[in-house]
């Protein structure tokens, strides 16, 4: 008698090893095709591969929220990043544009700030507390004279100045980043970091 049952809890044994085995094999096999299709997706996908193509309404949209499915010419709900592209581009933008070095820096630590925040939450690690003081002390020492304004008021401020207008759906962050420039070197103030 004992041995059925002995024979009984072991073979229950043996077919959830089993069981959980096949769920973890499913589960691997759905993420490969997740990535490819994800992959084909951004093959197949019309997206902007430079700052010449990138519209500024895009570009301050990615900068906003990180999302770079807006590097594709329809923004959908696709499961796709376009991660190289959007680092290439930022890599333009700092090695052409200089001045908007410390904008992008304050952005990332802005955002790692609020990553560390939300371990600190989760976490209630002490150690990160730390962290976080440094970081906004980084970040206020970013901001120090720098006056706030959103690339709308920038675009408005170099348009009546040169007398332009920009169409922030269509028109590059190129294009407008060379105007800014162009505007910084007459001495004009606009804002130092797009």
């Amino acid at each position: 008698m004992k041995l059925k049952t002995w024979l009984k809890v072991w073979l229950t044994k043996i077919t959830m090893s089993i069981m959980w085995f096949i769920i973890d094999i499913a589960a691997m096999m759905f993420m490969m095709i997740k990535d490819s299709i994800s992959w084909v997706i951004s093959r197949f996908t019309k997206h902007y591969r430079n700052i010449d193509e990138l519209p500024i309404y895009n570009y301050f949209k990615l900068l906003e929220t990180g999302d770079t499915r807006y590097m594709m010419h329809e923004y959908k709900k696709y499961p796709v990043k376009f991660d190289k592209d959007w680092k290439n581009c930022l890599d333009e933008i700092g090695n052409k544009y200089e001045s908007n070095h410390r904008y992008l820096k304050l952005l990332y630590k802005e955002r790692e700030l609020v990553l560390l925040n939300i371990k600190y939450i989760k976490t209630q690690d002490r150690k990160l507390l730390t962290h976080i003081r440094i970081l906004e002390k980084e970040i206020d020492k970013l901001n120090e004279g720098n006056q706030e304004q959103n690339y709308l008021e920038q675009i408005t401020i170099i348009e009546e100045y040169y007398k332009i207008k920009f169409n922030e759906k269509l028109d590059s962050i190129a294009k407008f980043l060379t105007y800014k420039n162009r505007y910084l070197k007459d001495g004009k103030t606009v804002q130092k970091s797009v």
